[in-house]
């Protein structure tokens, strides 16, 4: 079986049918299409067999999920009080020790019991991604100049972008550095096992979300709630995008009704066009 357009919209058609959405089924098929430019590109096949299929139209908007002010409190509420329950359980289990005349653990003291809540605020405070923030080094972060640097290898568009550091998201570093101790500039900020960065914090991240009652609510979106908070604050939407580190302002458009004096000021200028109208001809009529 050859792979052409006829095939291909055929499988579309199946897939829209078992209801997949056109933004997925685009974003298999973009795959696809890749692999195929390379065999083009190496001359294994001697055309692209369907370089002229246009995608299906879908909205480009897609899910902008962030949070209000209430939300964002419960989220570092639930980061807090699980911190506290780790040394709430390492203490029982000091209790445990003594009364048993078994040897006794360190009362935890450390600013941080493991690395999901300064993950969390790294990524509330910069926009990064998770695969970005598991992926940093050391040497990634200058804490006397206080910039971060994301290395186009682990970044999505392959694009090497530089973002500040704000006064929280040096707290953050400084304490996690400190509480490490000694490292090199090539370690993992995060590390895994073996030296490795991490792979996953899901259930970490699950223990938080769900008490802190954060509904529809995922870590990528903690990225959605950065570039929110920014453009509500003023900032313009290609600063935002740089920070993003989005190849083009098309992704950032989705933020643009949150701008103070956006679109809500633009609708209110025409109705007062309207209502100076309405008057103009109530005058009138009146003379």
């Amino acid at each position: 079986m050859s792979i052409d357009e006829p095939l291909i919209e055929k499988w579309r058609a199946e897939r829209k049918d078992a209801g997949s959405q056109p933004g997925t089924i685009n974003r298999k098929l973009q795959r696809l299409h890749a692999v195929l430019a390379k065999a083009v590109d190496r001359k294994t096949i001697p055309r692209h067999p369907f370089a002229g299929l246009k995608p299906l139209k879908c909205d480009r908007t897609g899910r902008v999920r962030f949070l209000d002010e209430e939300e964002e409190r419960q989220l570092r509420e639930g980061l807090l009080a699980r911190e506290q329950e780790h040394r709430a359980e390492r203490q029982r289990y000091i209790e445990h020790c003594k009364v048993r005349g078994l040897p006794l653990l360190a009362i935890r003291t450390e600013e941080f019991t493991d690395h999901l809540q300064p993950i969390v605020l790294l990524a509330l405070n910069t926009g990064l991604r998770r695969g970005e923030i598991f992926h940093l080094k050391w040497r990634d972060v200058n804490l006397k100049t206080k910039w971060l640097t994301v290395v186009g290898k682990t970044s999505k568009n392959r694009q090497t972008r530089q973002i500040p550091l704000n006064i929280e998201a040096m707290h953050v570093l400084e304490g996690w550095r400190r509480q490490l101790g000694t490292v090199t500039p090539a370690t993992y900020i995060f590390l895994g096992t073996t030296e490795k960065p991490l792979t996953t914090i899901t259930t970490a991240w699950r223990s938080v979300r769900k008490p802190a009652a954060l509904e529809d609510f995922h870590f990528h979106d903690l990225r959605h709630h950065f570039a929110s908070r920014l453009v509500q604050s003023g900032v313009d939407l290609n600063t935002v995008r740089e920070l993003l580190g989005h190849a083009d302002i098309t992704m950032v458009l989705r933020y643009a009704h949150l701008a103070p004096g956006g679109l809500a000021s633009a609708v209110e200028k025409v109705a007062r066009s309207t209502s100076e109208f309405g008057e103009g001809r109530l005058r009138s009529n009146i003379w």
